[in-house]
Order: C-alpha cells, then sequence, then structure tokens
C-alpha cells in the first residue's frame, strides 16, 4: 500500500521541538571499539535504532563479542570466543568498518549483503588487504576472509575514495595495539575520520597526526557508558522542515560535533531561512527561500535529498556539484533525485556530477520513486510540504534502515491526526 504524504492545511505552520535522534555514525564506531576491549561497555545509542545499526550488532558476535539491547541502547560485553558470520545488511559502514577488524583478528565468518551493498566499491580497500595477505573466497560478497595477516601493521590508502576505509583500519590497529596509515592525496569527509579519532580516544587510544599520516597507539579501554551523538544527517531533515514550513528546534545536535552534515545550518541560512545553532541544539525558521547557487556537496553527500527538495521550494536556481558518490548509494541517488523533481514537476538538469534546479517555491503533488532509499523516502515527505497536493510513496519500511520512528515524528511535525 503507498504511504501518502498530506500537503500542510491551509494556515498552518509547523511549530515543534523533536529531539535529534541517534548518529548511526557515532553508534557504528562505539560499537565495534566496545567489543574489541576489556569490559563491559553501555553504549548509549536508544533501542529503536534503524537497521544498518542492527547489522552492527548482529556483527559483534563474530567478533567475540556478546550484545544485549534494551530502551536505553546496548550492552556490549567482549571476551567471548569469536562465533558466526558478517550479515551486513545494506550497511556500507558494517561491511567497511569490520573487514579491516576481522582481517587483523583472524575472523573466518562470511560476510554478506543485501540491496546493492554488494555493488558498492571495495577495490582499494580489498587491495590493501591482499598485500597483507589476507585474501577474499569470492570476487564480491557473499565471501570469507582467507590467509592470514602479515607484515607491520601499516597500510597506505588512497584519501579520495573513502573515509571509511580509514576508519576500518583505524579501529583494526587499535584492537592489536596500534599501527600507522598513511594517505595518499587529500582526505575527503575529513570529519568521519575526526569522528573516529574522537571515539578512539573515548577509549584511550591515542591518533598522532602528521601531515597525511595516522599513527595509533594503546588498545582500547571501556569508559563504561558511551552517550551517542545527536545525528545531523537526520536533524537536517527536521530542520529543512522548518526552514520550508514553519519552525521545528532539534535539542541534542551539538554544533562541535566532527559530523560534516552540520553543515545545514549556514546552508540553509543561505536559501535565506533562519536557522542557527547554540549549546542547547539547532533550531530552523521559515523565511523567504531564494536559490543558493551553487554547493559542493562532495563531502556531505547525505544531505543532498534534503538540499535537493529546499532547492526546490526556492524561487530561483542552484546547483549541487561534486555529487558523483551519490550514484554509489542504496539508489542511484543523483538520478532518482533528478526523476523525483521531474515528476514534482520541477525543472532539472542532471549530469554526471551535478544536479541544477530551478525552484519556483511550489510543487505539484503526486506519486514519486523512492527506489527503496531511506533517504528518499524523508525527500518525498520534505516536499509535500509545499506540494499543492499529496505525494504518494511505496516503500515507506525502507526508512527504517536508519530511522524507525520517523513516519511518528513526522506525524508530529505536520499535525497530522491533531
Amino acid at each position: 500500500m503507498d504511504k501518502v504524504f498530506a500537503p500542510l492545511p491551509e494556515n498552518f505552520a509547523i511549530d515543534a521541538v523533536i529531539e535529534a535522534p541517534k548518529s548511526k555514525s557515532d553508534a557504528h564506531r562505539k560499537l565495534i571499539l566496545a567489543a574489541l576491549c576489556r569490559g563491559e561497555s553501555f553504549v548509549l545509542c536508544g533501542g529503536n535504532f534503524g537497521a544498518d545499526i542492527e547489522a552492527t550488532i548482529a556483527c559483534l558476535p563474530a567478533l567475540g563479542a556478546q550484545a544485549s539491547v534494551n530502551s536505553s541502547g546496548v550492552v556490549v560485553t567482549p571476551g567471548k570466543i569469536p562465533l558466526g558470520d558478517f550479515p551486513c545488511g545494506e550497511s556500507g559502514s558494517t561491511l567497511r568498518f569490520l573487514l579491516p577488524v576481522a582481517a587483523l583478528m583472524g575472523c573466518r565468518g562470511t560476510f554478506s549483503g543485501k540491496g546493492r551493498l554488494p555493488e558498492r566499491p571495495l577495490h582499494d580497500l580489498l587491495a590493501e588487504l591482499s598485500r597483507h595477505g589476507v585474501t577474499t573466497s569470492s570476487p564480491k560478497l557473499p565471501f570469507a576472509l582467507q590467509g592470514g595477516w602479515s607484515g607491520e601493521n601499516e597500510v597506505l590508502l588512497p584519501g579520495d575514495v573513502s573515509s571509511q576505509y580509514i576508519t576500518g583500519f583505524m579501529l583494526a590497529f587499535a584492537s592489536s595495539g596500534g599501527g600507522r596509515i598513511a594517505l595518499r592525496g587529500a582526505l575527503q569527509s575529513a570529519g568521519y575520520v575526526e569522528m573516529t579519532i574522537k571515539a578512539l580516544e573515548k577509549f584511550s587510544v591515542t591518533v598522532q597526526k602528521a601531515q597525511n599520516t595516522y599513527i595509533l597507539s594503546g588498545k582500547p579501554v571501556t569508559p563504561g557508558t558511551l552517550p551517542v551523538e545527536g545525528d545531523w544527517s537526520n536533524g537536517a531533515v527536521l530542520l529543512a522542515a522548518g526552514a520550508i514550513g514553519g519552525r521545528v528546534s532539534v535539542p541534542g545536535l551539538d554544533a562541535t560535533s566532527a559530523q560534516l552534515d552540520k553543515e545545514i545550518v549556514p546552508i540553509l541560512q543561505k536559501f535565506g531561512a533562519k536557522c542557527r545553532c547554540d549549546e542547547k541544539g539547532a533550531v530552523a525558521e521559515r523565511g523567504v527561500l531564494r536559490g543558493a547557487g551553487s554547493i559542493d556537496i562532495g563531502n556531505i553527500p547525505d544531505l543532498a535529498p534534503v538540499l535537493a527538495i529546499v532547492s526546490a521550494c526556492a524561487a530561483g536556481r542552484t546547483t549541487l556539484t561534486n555529487a558523483s558518490r551519490l550514484r554509489l548509494k542504496e539508489s542511484d541517488r543523483l538520478d532518482a533525485l533528478a526523476q523525483m523533481l521531474t515528476d514534482l514537476g520541477v525543472k532539472v538538469l542532471c549530469g554526471n556530477d551535478f544536479l541544477q534546479i530551478d525552484g519556483t517555491g511550489s510543487l505539484r503533488g503526486g506519486k514519486v520513486d523512492v527506489r527503496g532509499d531511506h533517504r528518499l523516502v524523508m525527500a518525498a515527505a520534505l516536499a509535500a510540504l509545499r506540494a499543492n497536493s499529496a505525494v504518494a510513496i511505496s516503500g515507506m519500511e525502507n526508512v527504517g534502515k536508519s530511522w524507525r520512528d520517523f513516519p511518528e515524528v513526522w506525524q508530529k511535525i505536520t499535525g497530522e491526526g491533531k
């Protein structure tokens, strides 16, 4: 059955306070580190997390850790015998983080994935593992690791492919007491590497940075209870709703976070929305939205669906540039966004690595294809706020990949059922 997102009632202005959902990026890192150290850890990621975090939790027994979920988060107890496989679901973070960890620990479980995960790039990561004596039983998922790690804990990685490779080796070298990671070229998505460093420091692992090199020392020690940051990626959807339709406050978003998607605040300001962030969180209020010109999303690809809809709701042209990575997400997200906007009556031009959007301030309703992509579900909900009739989709369940509570949160924002 289709999910129908109704347009806002006439003369209705959004006025909501929504606590930020927990960051799955932060939770992935802390759950894995908790499995690698001595002593029990309590990762406060909430009890209704999405499928990506479920995938990481499901893999922890293969690292020798037991995970127990309650309403506040996950209790992780390491020190067990590594047992089982690595069912990564559709989570690229789970797969790319755990491959190096499993390689150094000598784990032999089978890595598997669903959806588009088997098609997503792994070449540079697998090449570096192979250089150290670890190969895979098949060229693509599902596969098991073969051979054993040989040589020093030193790797050379491209900086401009995926920060997840770097995080994976940081976690792996922490598990064995230290190592050295050197980068070729400029580092893309540096904020996510900084997030990993902050997580490692919470577990008493030190990281020294020198030019394009990271030197790790120490094995992880549990700090006991670990809070998880609020999520700027999903929080951006809430802030965009305020910018489009009224006012939304989002407690729990930290302006000092290493999450790159906190850039949503100055970007919404550029569109003309009233948006700010302080020690209490972030808030966005409706303004006279205008085209924002060129926005480089190379380091913030998860903001693309939000920014595409805000662009359509603004008067004038906005171009999302450096967008080629969108083609390697849960869908070909660049093509999918272009088609969604076209179906909603927006004039767009889609290139290999850009999306040009000529916004008019309003959209038409209708049915759109979210292609099984959780972030496109949220984009469709945003679009309905400025549509002249309902926006319908099939596949609402896909939003559970990252945000299971989204349907209930959206009802609260739009006043549905009041």
